[in-house]
Order: structure tokens, then C-alpha cells, then sequence
């Protein structure tokens, strides 16, 4: 018998009385059902252990325990071993997720947008206040402006395909992805904002 005899649909005992799916059991349930199957096999080890006398040379309580491991309880444990694993993965990529959402909240009021939001709603923001406030875009907001004005000129026909490509190639260099590129032409292509004034 192997790990892959293990039949999925064996009704487990899972603690006193009380019985489940083993393949609807988790780690803890399984780890549970083995404890009662120790506990019986440790109970019965030590009978033998004190029956044999200290004097006869008789096998320790833990390798009486072993020797009388059934194929199946070892495949059990085995089976057991395995789900802790996934339960462990799982819970790990769960925490390295929460981990990242965490950084992306913390990095600051603009984590997590891309640079042509950020854009977006710094102009906005300026829009907004007197001829006296100042908001400037950084170098790279100011890059993918650029390109978005670009793509909303070249809708109303007052830009070429050329100059959108001169401005791409600027963002480039100065080492902005092509994902944040593709998002800030998507967003000019959008109706709403060939629609803008």
C-alpha cells in the first residue's frame, strides 16, 4: 500500500464519537485522528512493555508503538504530512499577500496608482486652486502627461503618430515601464476623456 492508496472518501474518526470525510478533513482534523490511533497503540505498547519485565531485554514503548503501525495508519500520517504542507504554503502566500497589500497602503497617499492617475489628480487638484497655488507634476507624472495630451491631440487631430512616439521613447529613458506607458494611452483612449475639453 502507498500514500496513493489513501481513499479520500474513508470515514475518519477525527476525535471521540465523531467521524468525517478524510478527504474533507484538514491538517489539524487528520493530526487529530491520529492522536486517538497513537493513543490506543501507546496504551497497548505499554502493556506489553510492562509484561515483558525490565529484565528481558524487551522493546521500548516507542519502538512497540512503531512495530505495530499498520501500512494504511502509515499512509495516514504520510497523507497528514502532506496536507500540513499545502496548509503551510497556503497560509505563507497569504501572508507575503497581505504583507505587499500593506507595503503598497504605506508607501504613500499615492501607493498603489499608476503614474498617469497620480497625473491626473495632481492637474485636477490645480484645476481647483487660485492662480497662486502651486502644484508641480514630478518628472515622471510630467512624462506620462505628456504622452496622455499627446493621444487626446492626435483623436482631435493635432498630433502625429510620430510625436506620440518621441514622447514614449522620453519615458522610456528616464526608466518608466511599459506597463505604466500602456495604462496612460489606455486611459487617453478612454471616451470620457476624448470627450475632455
Amino acid at each position: 500500500m502507498t500514500i496513493n492508496d489513501v481513499n479520500p472518501d474513508e470515514s475518519l474518526e477525527i476525535s471521540r464519537g465523531r467521524f468525517k470525510r478524510l478527504g474533507d478533513c484538514t491538517g489539524s482534523e487528520i493530526e487529530s485522528a491520529i492522536r486517538l490511533i497513537a493513543r490506543t497503540r501507546i496504551d497497548r505498547a505499554w502493556i506489553d512493555e510492562q509484561a515483558s519485565g525490565f529484565d528481558q531485554g524487551g522493546l521500548t514503548v516507542g519502538r512497540r508503538f512503531f512495530a505495530s503501525v499498520t501500512e494504511a495508519e502509515r499512509d495516514l500520517i504520510a497523507y497528514w504530512q502532506m496536507v500540513k504542507l499545502v496548509e503551510e504554503e497556503g497560509m505563507r502566500r497569504t501572508k507575503e499577500g497581505d504583507a505587499r497589500r500593506k507595503d503598497d497602503r504605506t508607501t504613500g497617499p499615492m501607493a498603489g496608482e499608476r503614474l498617469i492617475d497620480q497625473a491626473l489628480a495632481t492637474v485636477v487638484a490645480a484645476d481647483s486652486l487660485g492662480p497662486g497655488d502651486q502644484i508641480s507634476l514630478t518628472q515622471e507624472q510630467a512624462l506620462v502627461w505628456a504622452i496622455y495630451l499627446r493621444v487626446l491631440e492626435r483623436h482631435r487631430g493635432l498630433a502625429s503618430d510620430e510625436e506620440i512616439e518621441h514622447s514614449v521613447k522620453a519615458a522610456r529613458k528616464a526608466g518608466i515601464s511599459i506597463e505604466e506607458i500602456g495604462a496612460t494611452i489606455a486611459a487617453a483612449d478612454l471616451p470620457q476623456a476624448r470627450e475632455e475639453k
